[in-house]
């Protein structure tokens, strides 16, 4: 999928091929920090920063979607993040590609369609069919990603997968601005 894929916020996948059991892929090389990595050494980013990380991020996925891939895998270690604040979205490995022929090679055929994603950012749909989501799955969790960009935590930080699961499906994670006062509400 990452290979069909010519965007600036989009890491070029070059190719994705196996050594035996061992499967890579080869990427563009972005010099930068994973957004997973950033939140973890310097705590949640300043909002307007965030929003312009959530900008690129949707515009990025804006430009997937529109042909026919859907990520399933959108969270804070898929997006490097460049020192000029540019961002990128990496390692489609798991990709959906809609109205794709049977026989299209991806990760998911190795490991099925089940539950694919991450249980901190995954959708509600994702998580009970991997295989019927839509663009909304990666937009849910583009938003799991923003949470995290400006409050440091992940929405539902249950012990248990399980537990995680259920939480996407059932409740409403605390509103942001309740955690940081100095969030507009409009954010």
């Amino acid at each position: 999928a990452g290979m069909r894929l010519h965007h600036p916020n989009i890491v070029h996948t070059y190719r994705m091929d196996s050594t035996g059991a061992i499967y890579y892929l080869v990427m563009e090389l972005v010099r930068g920090i994973s957004l997973h990595e950033l939140v973890a050494l310097r705590g949640p980013l300043k909002w307007p920063f965030a929003c312009d990380f959530a900008l690129q991020a949707a515009t990025a996925l804006q430009a997937a979607h529109g042909l026919g891939i859907i990520h399933r895998d959108i969270k804070p270690a898929n997006f490097l993040i460049e020192q000029s604040g540019d961002c990128h979205i990496l390692d489609f490995g798991l990709a959906l590609i809609q109205d794709s022929p049977d026989d299209e090679f991806s990760l998911s055929m190795l490991f099925g369609h089940n539950c694919l994603g991450t249980p901190d950012y995954i959708a509600p749909e994702q998580s009970l069919d991997s295989s019927s989501v839509d663009c909304r799955a990666d937009v849910y969790s583009l938003g799991a990603t923003f949470y995290v960009a400006l409050t440091g935590r992940v929405p539902f930080p249950d012990k248990t997968t399980r537990d995680k699961l259920e939480a996407h499906r059932s409740r409403t994670a605390a509103n942001v601005c309740s955690i940081r006062k100095e969030i507009p509400a409009e954010v």
